[in-house]
């Protein structure tokens, strides 16, 4: 039986974006089949981990470093779900390759499909995090207004569920509420209405629902004050946002990803501060908008073909419980 075979290693991060810094430490990602012996007792090394720690402050130093790899059946699982690590791992330019890597990377581009959930999904978070969009502020506050009516005419305890008709003209005239079917563990689904992402169950109590969407409202002025005076901004954290968004863009519209990202320049301008936070908001807002439309006409297929990646697997992992 053989040994872990190491099938690619790359360069990842700020390295790879050609966004580092003098501060920034080094992230390696790679691709590797388990050893025959652990695919045999079922335990197969799925990611294995070979860090060097340095931390100054509890933050990673420049001689920090982190490398990481991953069992060919579960890179090929997290490019189904659309996880932008191992979408990456795949345009990335190899540090090291063994043969079978460009065989497995043609295969990887063919499991590609239009949801790419994990970039949709950052893009979401970071843009509900730090967007003051008008029009998402003016929505929370008539939400807040309209339950704040019922809580009046029906009591704080009365279900929210019981109020859903008389909400639904509103919810279905704005342009971030919904109602959203959420089926539990047990398989029936429990209605929520959603604004601005935060979703509330119908069985939830009225005042309870108030009392969460006073909060969504304060933080959005919060998040508007400081706008005048960018205070409290995880730069970082929004120009990784910004540049997932465009590597989502570029993946849909032409099946791959470039790196050195072409907007490094302006990503590192990003995440050194230099620019307002209203600025960064909007840019958020309209990146957001631009990957859903742009997923709705993508050249890539809706789902994965889960057979070509299962057929790759079974006959690389059965060379590797050979003698």
């Amino acid at each position: 039986m053989k040994a872990v075979r190491q099938l690619v290693r790359v360069q990842h991060g700020s390295h790879l974006y050609g966004t580092a810094t003098a501060s920034s430490d080094q992230d390696f990602k790679g691709v590797h089949l388990p050893s025959g012996r652990a695919i045999l007792l079922q335990s197969p090394e799925e990611v294995i981990q070979r860090n060097v720690e340095s931390k100054l402050g509890g933050k990673n130093t420049a001689d920090a470093i982190d490398d990481q790899s991953f069992s060919l059946q579960k890179f090929f699982d997290m490019l189904m779900k659309g996880d932008t690590v191992a979408t990456e791992i795949l345009f990335a330019p190899p540090l090291e390759a063994d043969p079978l890597w460009e065989a497995v990377r043609g295969v990887g581009a063919q499991l590609l499909n239009r949801q790419c959930k994990g970039f949709v999904g950052y893009c979401v978070r970071q843009a509900a995090k730090y967007g003051i969009k008008g029009s998402r502020m003016n929505a929370v506050k008539r939400l807040l207004s309209e339950l704040e009516h019922h809580v009046g005419v029906y009591g704080p305890d009365v279900k929210l569920g019981t109020v859903f008709t008389k909400l639904r003209p509103l919810v279905e005239a704005e342009e971030h509420m919904s109602f959203e079917a959420i089926p539990h563990l047990s398989g029936d689904a429990c209605i929520h209405v959603v604004c601005c992402d935060r979703k509330m169950p119908e069985t939830v109590a009225l005042g309870e629902a108030v009392k969460v969407y006073e909060k969504v409202w304060q933080n959005y002025g919060e998040r508007a004050r400081a706008a005048a005076s960018n205070e409290g901004i995880d730069w970082k954290a929004v120009s990784h946002a910004v540049r997932v968004a465009r590597q989502a863009i570029e993946l849909l519209e032409t099946g791959k990803i470039t790196f050195p990202r072409p907007d490094a320049e302006e990503l590192l301008f990003i995440k050194s501060g230099f620019v307002t936070y209203a600025q960064t908001a909007e840019l958020l807002e309209q990146l957001v908008a631009q990957v859903q439309a742009t997923s709705a006409v993508s050249i890539l297929p809706e789902a994965s073909d889960r057979p070509l990646a299962d057929a790759m697997v079974l006959r690389l992992y059965l060379e590797q419980v050979q003698p």
